[in-house]
């Protein structure tokens, strides 16, 4: 998955780098943090606030304060690095900006 994910000032962006274009879904630390613990719980939906769809063939929505759309094979490399602590940096409150993309 070629995912960006930022975090300044308490709120996570998360945006599809393969396609900006397609939207950015910006959500609280806590919000974010919820999602990753029901991702790696396995709970879908999760109760974060931020709905996760499955759409028509392959095409996967996150929703909140905007929307990503990504294909199935990214959200599963997406969860993989969520299942990897890869984004548990961004649930915490940051005292600066950050960022990290993903590249699988």
């Amino acid at each position: 998955m070629r995912a960006h994910v930022s975090s300044a000032d308490g709120v996570v962006g998360l945006t599809e780098s393969a396609g900006p274009e397609q939207g950015i879904l910006a959500t609280t630390t806590a919000a974010f943090a919820t999602l990753l613990r029901a991702l790696k719980a396995r709970e879908l939906p999760p109760r974060s606030g931020t709905a996760v769809t499955h759409g028509p063939g392959d095409l996967v929505q996150l929703n909140g304060s905007g929307t990503v759309a990504t294909t199935r094979q990214q959200w599963d490399a997406f969860v993989r690095g969520v299942l990897a602590d890869e984004s548990d940096r961004f649930a915490a409150a940051p005292a600066r900006k950050r960022s990290l993309v993903v590249n699988q």
